[in-house]
C-alpha cells in the first residue's frame, strides 16, 4: 500500500513537472497567438479607423504594442519557422514547399516541453505549418485541422475521415472553427504550465467572411454581388496578372479582408474568454502576432510571398503578461518575429540558447537596443510557375534605411522614418548609405556558409493538394525543385 502511494505520488510529481507546486504553476502559461496574413495597419491599435479588432485592441491596451515589427519573410513556412526557432530562414532550412525544418534545429516548443511544460499546438494552416515540415517538433499534442467539402452535396467533414472516391475540395478552418479543437485540448490551469500555439487562417485569401463579418465591412454589396467569389483560386489568378479588377474591385477586396479581420478578432475573444474561465488570466503571457502580411496593388502586385515591401513584411505584435504593469506601452524601436521566442523562453524564466539569433522584449514597454533586421525571399518553381516569379531576393533595414535587393543584384533604398510604404526609391545620391548593402550582404553571407542540411523533400499528393486549396499551386502543375 505504502509503495503504491509513493508510486503514486512520483507520477504526479512527474506528471507536473518543473515549475509546478501545491498552489499551482510557478512559471507562467505561455499562449501565442498567430493569425496568418495579418497586417498591421489594419488593426485599430495601429490607426485603422475601421473597427476590425476589438478584443486585439482590448488585449494592446493592457499591455505592450510593437508598433515596427516586421517579419523575416513574406509567407509562412519561412516566417513560422523563424518565429518557433529565432533563426534566420536560410538558417532554419525552411524556405520552400519542399523543404522543412532542419532537424538539427531547436523548436521553441521542445525548449518549453524541456522544461515542464505541456505543449499544445492547434494550427489552421494545414498546407506549410505540418508535422512533415517539422513543425509538430517538441508538442506534447498537435493537430493542424482542415475541412473537407465534398462537393456532390456540399457536407463539409472533418478532414481526418477516408474521403477517397469522393470528389471533394480542402478548405482551412474558420477561427470559430478551430477554437472547437483547441478548447478541447485545453487542460485545467491548476495542472503544469502550458505553452499554446493556436494558429488561425481567417485573413487568408480567399477572401470569405462568414456573416455578419461580410456584411458589416461591404461599402458596394451590390458590386460584390455581380462578382466572382473571391477564393484562394482566385486571388492567385489576380496576382498572376490573370485577373484585372479595378478600383472598385480592389475596394472589394479590402472590405472583404476586413470582414475576415473581424472574423478572427471575434474568435480570438472567444479564446481569452474561455482561458478566462478556465483560471488562465492570473499567471499567463499572451502574445498575439501575424507571420506576414498581404499585398493590395500598393506596389502593383497581390497576395503575398511574392516581394518584400512593407505590405508584405510589417506584421502586428501584441505583448501582454498579467504579471507586468505596462497598460497600453508602445514601443517605436523596429523588431522581428526571431525576437519573440527570445521573449517568451525570457519571460518564462527559461535559460536563453545562446544560438538563437533576437533579442529578449520585455513586456514592461521599454524599447531594446536596435539591431539590424533582415528578410529572405528563395527561389520555389513550384509557387512562382503558380503565380509569378519573385524578383526580391533579400531585405536588409537598419533604422531608418533599408534596402531590397533584386536577384538582377540590384537595390532599392528606402528611408522609413519619412516614406514609411517605401514609395520614393532612393539613391546615394539622396543620402542612402551604400554600406547598407555591404553590410546586408556580409550577413547573408554569415547566415548561408555554415549550411549544410539540405531538407529537400518531393511532395506527395496530399501536399500538393493542401498547397492548391490555400492558391499555391495549380492543379495540374508540374512539381520542380526548389533553388536560389
Amino acid at each position: 500500500m505504502a509503495a503504491a502511494l509513493l508510486c503514486g505520488l512520483a507520477l504526479t510529481a512527474c506528471e507536473r513537472g518543473p515549475g509546478y507546486d501545491a498552489d499551482g504553476p510557478t512559471r507562467p502559461h505561455v499562449v501565442l497567438v498567430v493569425i496568418d496574413t495579418l497586417r498591421a495597419d489594419h488593426l485599430g491599435v495601429y490607426g485603422y479607423p475601421r473597427n476590425t479588432s476589438p478584443h486585439i485592441d482590448a488585449l494592446a491596451a493592457r499591455g505592450v504594442v510593437f508598433r515596427r515589427a516586421t517579419s523575416p519573410s513574406s509567407w509562412t513556412r519561412p516566417a513560422v519557422g523563424s518565429l518557433m526557432t529565432s533563426l534566420y530562414p536560410t538558417e532554419h532550412a525552411a524556405v520552400s514547399a519542399q523543404h522543412g525544418l532542419d532537424p538539427q534545429v531547436s523548436t521553441l516548443a521542445e525548449r518549453f516541453r524541456a522544461a515542464g511544460y505541456r505543449t499544445i499546438g492547434v494550427c489552421g494552416n494545414f498546407a506549410h505549418i505540418t508535422d512533415r515540415a517539422g513543425f509538430a517538433r517538441g508538442f506534447d499534442h498537435w493537430s493542424s485541422p482542415k475541412i473537407v467539402v465534398d462537393e456532390n452535396n456540399g457536407d463539409a467533414i472533418w478532414a481526418e475521415r477516408n474521403w477517397w472516391g469522393v470528389r471533394h475540395s480542402l478548405r482551412a478552418l474558420t477561427g470559430a472553427e478551430l477554437n472547437r479543437e483547441v478548447f478541447q485540448r485545453i487542460p485545467p490551469a491548476r495542472e503544469r504550465p502550458i505553452f499554446l500555439y493556436v494558429h488561425y487562417m481567417d485573413p487568408h485569401s480567399g477572401y470569405l467572411p462568414p456573416s455578419p463579418y461580410r456584411e458589416r465591412f461591404l461599402r458596394d454589396p451590390e458590386f460584390d454581388r455581380e462578382q466572382p467569389a473571391a477564393t484562394s483560386d482566385w486571388v492567385r489568378d489576380t496576382a498572376a496578372e490573370k485577373v484585372a479588377i479595378g478600383e472598385r474591385g480592389r475596394e472589394r477586396l479590402l472590405d472583404l479582408y476586413d470582414g475576415e479581420i473581424a472574423s478572427v478578432d471575434a474568435a480570438f475573444g472567444e479564446l481569452m474568454a474561455h482561458l478566462e474561465e478556465r483560471g488562465y488570466p492570473g499567471n499567463t503571457v499572451y502574445a498575439v502576432v501575424s507571420d506576414h502580411g498581404e499585398e493590395f496593388a500598393e506596389h502593383g502586385g497581390w497576395f503575398h510571398g511574392l516581394t518584400l515591401y512593407r505590405e508584405s513584411l510589417a506584421v502586428p505584435l501584441v505583448l501582454f503578461d498579467s504579471r507586468a504593469d505596462a497598460v497600453g506601452a508602445t514601443v517605436d524601436t523596429p523588431v522581428d518575429l526571431l525576437d519573440l521566442p527570445t521573449t517568451l523562453i525570457a519571460l518564462a524564466g527559461l535559460r536563453p540558447d545562446p544560438r538563437m539569433r533576437g533579442r529578449a522584449l520585455g513586456a514592461d514597454g521599454r524599447s531594446p537596443a536596435p539591431r539590424p533586421l533582415l528578410a529572405e525571399l528563395h527561389r520555389d518553381p513550384l509557387f512562382e510557375g503558380g503565380v509569378r516569379p519573385r524578383s526580391h531576393r533579400w531585405a536588409f533595414t537598419r533604422w531608418p534605411w533599408k534596402v531590397i535587393v533584386h536577384r538582377a543584384r540590384e537595390g532599392e533604398f528606402f528611408r522609413l522614418d519619412r516614406d514609411p510604404g517605401e514609395r520614393e526609391v532612393l539613391g546615394v545620391e539622396d543620402g542612402a548609405p551604400a554600406e547598407l548593402f555591404r553590410e546586408g550582404r556580409t550577413l547573408i553571407r554569415k547566415i548561408v556558409e555554415p549550411r549544410r542540411t539540405d531538407t529537400f523533400e518531393a511532395l506527395g499528393p496530399d501536399a500538393r493538394e493542401a498547397l492548391e486549396a490555400l492558391g499555391y499551386f495549380r492543379r495540374g502543375q508540374t512539381q520542380g525543385r526548389a533553388a536560389d
